[in-house]
């Protein structure tokens, strides 16, 4: 059931990351500069109340996998490029968004934008990680 739990909300935050790094970060440079710090509370309360609880439900999961599996070393490098996705999101997004509370500058927009590459890429490579480990599993139970 972790396991499940835990691919789910992988995919969930891959897609999601892929949508915000493609289309919903850029869009912030069309936000007029007048309206752009209600526009970032709205925005930073709202996926807040989304992506909170599926990462923290995705790092429960990631834990009790890894302690739980015959695969240590799978679910270790899984644990760690997981870790490395909430630190650059501490270290390196959160920053940003802090500098777009007061007021729209274009040059952090950038920043926001380039900075969460490499979330991007560790939720992509996390999936596939997943897809391929679960792959043989649906195959044994019958699943194609």
């Amino acid at each position: 059931m972790w396991l499940l739990v835990h691919f789910i909300t992988c995919a969930f935050m891959t897609g999601l990351i892929w949508l915000v790094q493609l289309v919903h970060y850029p869009a912030f440079k069309s936000i007029e500069a007048q309206g752009f710090a209600s526009f970032h509370r709205f925005h930073s309360s709202a996926i807040g109340c989304i992506v909170a609880p599926v990462m923290l439900m995705e790092m429960i999961s990631g834990i009790l996998l890894w302690a739980a599996a015959k695969d240590k070393l799978f679910f270790a490098v899984n644990g760690i490029l997981l870790v490395l996705i909430w630190i650059s999101t501490a270290f390196l997004s959160v920053p940003q968004h802090e500098a777009l509370a007061a007021a729209k500058d274009p040059a952090v927009i950038e920043k926001l934008v380039v900075t969460n590459w490499p979330r991007t890429l560790l939720w992509t490579l996390r999936l596939v990680m997943l897809s391929v480990y679960l792959l043989p599993l649906f195959r044994q139970a019958g699943i194609r």
